[in-house]
């Protein structure tokens, strides 16, 4: 009889052992969150649907990804941070074409216009314009620069602020800059704003290709080619001027290890905020901020639009700085776009920053 009971027992024991084996296993084999390694620190969150010690907004999160997925893009990514704390508040990407989430996020994609930032902080920085200062070009402010060394010659020259040139994203304007700063001092300020192609925290950095003579010098400065920037990278570059010129490298996980880095004066900086202040009201996201006043009067920001190849489409980009009332917030987004427009990047800005106002600012 007592055998037969010991025998029992150690039946039952093993049945037990079957039963709490499966989450013994689980439990010492639950992924944890990355750390210091932002695009891993994303990954994560998408493969196991956890925020927790993120620091992300889930429902903003959704939300964004909703209005993409709402308007079917063949692939669009928004991402909202806090400029001075660094901290990813927001992040969504979506595809209609089936492109993984984290594909394209944290690889180079043109530049496009996005780039004029680099010539207009050189010219801010040398002391050579102010945001009031006029400047002279010559033909269309749309131009595609391929005759502009001798269009310039011939035509009469037309007249143009910095800050205009900025909100109308006017090419002869930037091509005029690039040749009176030069060569060296567009390397120089695009080294400053980390166009050298290495990596931070796992993110890649854009870069620059090597240009020769003025006519690719001023594809350059005017962001029609040769530059090239990811996603995460362009977060960094609206943080940083929405942070006096310094940047707090951008971060998912909470205990991440907070780097910061000087990239331009806060004199500078605040020069270009200026510069940046007519975009929303008067220039190239007038149309979709006109209905929008209270907003766009706290928005700073630059657009740029250019043909891409990987992923293939028509790149629309919207680099803004939104003056919360509690901090100001980096917004990123970029539309690619088949040849019938789904929606404009400045469109996703604008959702951006109600859902900040929703969310984070309230």
């Amino acid at each position: 009889m007592g055998n037969k009971k010991s025998y029992n027992y150690f039946i039952m024991k093993i049945n037990i052992f079957i039963i709490i084996l499966p989450i013994l296993l689980l439990t010492g084999c639950s992924e944890l969150l990355p750390q210091n390694d932002t695009p891993a620190e994303y990954a994560y969150v998408i493969r196991t649907g956890n925020y927790e010690n993120t620091g992300l907004i889930q429902e903003m999160c959704e939300d964004m990804k909703l209005v993409l997925k709402n308007h079917r893009v063949p692939y669009g990514v928004a991402i909202i941070a806090d400029c001075k704390s660094g901290q990813i508040l927001g992040i969504a990407e979506y595809s209609e074409r089936g492109y993984f989430r984290g594909e394209y996020i944290n690889s180079n994609l043109v530049c496009s216009s996005l780039f004029k930032i680099i010539p207009l902080s050189a010219a801010i920085g040398k002391g050579i314009y102010k945001p009031d200062s006029k400047i002279k070009y010559y033909g269309s402010m749309y131009s595609e620069l391929k005759n502009y060394l001798s269009i310039r010659k011939k035509q009469k020259a037309l007249y143009s602020t910095v800050t205009q040139g900025v909100a109308k994203s006017n090419n002869p304007v930037f091509a005029e800059i690039g040749m009176i700063l030069g060569k060296k001092a567009i390397i120089e300020y695009a080294g400053k704003f980390l166009f050298n192609n290495s990596k931070i925290s796992g993110m890649q950095l854009g870069y620059i290709d090597s240009i020769k003579g003025d006519r690719e010098l001023i594809k350059l400065t005017s962001g029609l080619d040769y530059s090239y920037v990811t996603p995460f990278h362009a977060l960094m570059i609206a943080m940083t001027i929405g942070n006096d010129g310094n940047l707090m490298v951008p971060f998912i996980n909470s205990t991440d290890r907070k780097i910061q880095k000087k990239i331009v004066s806060k004199t500078t900086n605040d020069f270009m905020m200026k510069a940046l202040s007519e975009t929303t009201k008067k220039g190239t996201s007038k149309k979709m901020f006109v209905k929008f006043p209270k907003i766009a009067e706290r928005t700073y920001a630059k657009t740029g639009s250019l043909y891409g190849k990987n992923p293939g489409g028509f790149y629309n980009w919207f680099m803004g700085i939104y003056k919360g009332e509690k901090t100001n917030y980096a917004i990123i987004t970029l539309v690619v776009n088949d040849p019938k427009w789904e929606i404009k990047s400045s469109y996703m800005g604008i959702k951006c920053i109600q859902f900040v106002r929703k969310y984070a600012d309230n």
